[in-house]
């Protein structure tokens, strides 16, 4: 997928190990911090069972939960 002139995207799920969880790391991070004007509860990464990482707040009087599971994004440039 085009991004903007010379900037190209590709989904990947084939990026493993360090590299793939580093991104999981920064990706799982982000949402966090766009979440922290939320009511966060909490956050855990690699839930038994679970996904990526569980993300909890509370919504009034509900708890909502978000769990994440990361895949794998290449972004390169034309030279």
């Amino acid at each position: 997928m085009k991004l903007a002139d010379g900037v190209w995207a590709v989904l990947n799920i084939a990026i493993v190990g360090p590299e793939k969880y580093r991104f999981q790391d920064l990706v799982c991070v982000e949402l966090a911090l766009s979440l922290r004007g939320s009511e966060l509860t909490s956050m855990v990464p690699e839930p038994s069972g679970g996904e990526d990482t569980e993300f909890k707040w509370r919504d009034g009087q509900s708890l909502k939960c978000l769990e994440v599971q990361v895949k794998g994004l290449l972004i390169f440039t034309e030279n």
